[in-house]
């Protein structure tokens, strides 16, 4: 009886024993899709995953890419794009008008006004005339023959001694013209230019300029002898920068 239930017991044992040797894997042979690797990242066919790269070190499979961008701008940089004005530009200053020398150009004509003088003979589209025609008929070295201020002017001494030594006083800034003819018509005569342009002509004598004094004047001024003259007229600058000059004398 104790040797059945001994041999009873050892094949209970047995049989414990053969279950155990007779447990089988669940794996299938050969599927490489039942073992796992240690967590490395990536997969079987070497991408990447779950990672990501700056744009610097380019694209990564599978990965997502971040672009550089650079430095944003700073606050002065975005303001002055809005169209505000740099404070650096320069400034023009006041536009500047006027000649260099800031006075009128040699040689303007003013043009007379209407009507006529009563210190004019005669006016001829705004010129006042004034006649000294005959002989001695303006003459005398007190005598003052002044043009009108305000419109141009000529004076024409005609005749013997018609203007000898008399003055002749120009217009303040209208042209101004001194006709001599004769024998001494304009002898030792004063001629004062005024601040337009000047002109004296001594014609049809060799003496009709005798002795005459000529004062130039801010404009252009100018003798013009179409004799020659037995002594030439006397010219005196007034300093301006325009001529002061005598032709044929």
């Amino acid at each position: 009886m104790r040797h059945l239930v001994i041999c009873f017991l050892a094949l209970g044992a047995c049989q414990l024993d053969g279950s155990s040797l007779g447990t089988t894997s669940n794996a299938v042979p050969g599927d490489s899709s039942s073992s796992t690797s240690p967590s490395t990242g990536s997969t079987s066919d070497g991408s990447a995953t779950g990672g990501t790269v700056d744009g610097t070190s380019g694209a990564s499979m599978g990965g997502t890419s971040t672009p550089s961008t650079g430095p944003e701008p700073t606050t002065a940089e975005t303001t002055q794009g809005m169209g505000e004005t740099d404070d650096s530009s320069t400034s023009t200053g006041p536009e500047q008008t006027g000649t260099s020398s800031g006075g009128p150009a040699c040689g303007q004509i003013l043009p007379g006004p209407g009507g006529c003088d009563p210190a004019c003979d005669l006016c001829a589209g705004g010129e006042c005339l004034v006649d000294c025609i005959g002989d001695n008929v303006c003459d005398g070295n007190e005598t003052t023959i002044t043009c009108a201020p305000d419109r141009p002017c000529t004076v024409t001494c005609e005749g013997s001694q018609a203007c000898k030594q008399a003055t002749i006083e120009c217009p303040v800034a209208h042209e101004c013209q001194v006709l001599c003819s004769g024998e001494q018509a304009c002898q030792q005569t004063v001629v004062d230019c005024g601040g337009g342009p000047c002109s004296l002509t001594c014609q049809s004598h060799n003496q009709a300029c005798d002795q005459l004094e000529f004062n130039c004047g801010a404009d252009d001024s100018v003798v013009t002898c179409t004799v020659g003259q037995d002594a030439d007229p006397q010219l005196n600058p007034s300093g301006s920068t325009c001529a002061c000059e005598a032709n044929g004398c």
